[in-house]
C-alpha cells in the first residue's frame, strides 16, 4: 500500500513539474 502511494505521488509530482511552466 505504502509503495503504491509513493508511486502515485511520484507520478503526480512529475505531472505538476511538467505543467508548471504552462501555468506560469
Amino acid at each position: 500500500m505504502i509503495t503504491a502511494n509513493m508511486h502515485i505521488l511520484n507520478n503526480v509530482k512529475h505531472y505538476i513539474i511538467q505543467i508548471m511552466p504552462n501555468i506560469l
